[in-house]
């Protein structure tokens, strides 16, 4: 019964997913709509048939390995630095070295603690390291 009722609950959820990725298509492609709804849903349905478990737990982890590392370097510079003026203009000035290096330490600091430590986790360390070293590098000290 437990599972009958998660699957009710996801349902909507699946279905604002088809429709989000047929609307974008539609968007870039003239193609109709319901049409797209309907490939995107038998394809991502043979997907999660055919596709096993155990590497979808390692595709969790890789998400996770990317993306706290990632908040812990914008929140950083958001919240703590707070050097980038608002606005599209401070956007189009190009790549923040810095930030770049912080994500990829911060990447290596979880993929490391993930093999190495299991036992300590990952995402939080891997969001401090990333957090700490764009901190550091900003501004020349800790």
């Amino acid at each position: 019964l437990a599972v009958v009722l998660i699957l009710i609950d996801e349902s909507d959820n699946a279905f604002a997913d088809v429709f989000s990725a047929a609307m974008s298509t539609a968007s870039l492609v003239r193609l109709d709509v319901r049409m797209l709804a309907v490939a995107f849903g038998v394809l991502c349905t043979a997907i999660a048939v055919l596709s096993p478990l155990d590497n979808y737990i390692d595709f969790l982890l890789l998400i996770g390995s990317v993306f706290a590392p990632l908040f812990g370097v914008l929140l950083t510079d958001h919240f703590v630095l707070r050097r980038r003026p608002p606005g599209l203009e401070a956007a189009r000035r190009g790549w923040v070295w810095q930030g770049l290096l912080a994500w990829a330490l911060g990447v290596g600091a979880y993929h490391a603690l993930k093999t190495y430590a299991p036992a300590l986790a990952a995402t939080l360390p891997a969001f401090g390291v990333s957090a700490v070293a764009y901190l550091v590098l900003k501004r020349g000290r800790p």
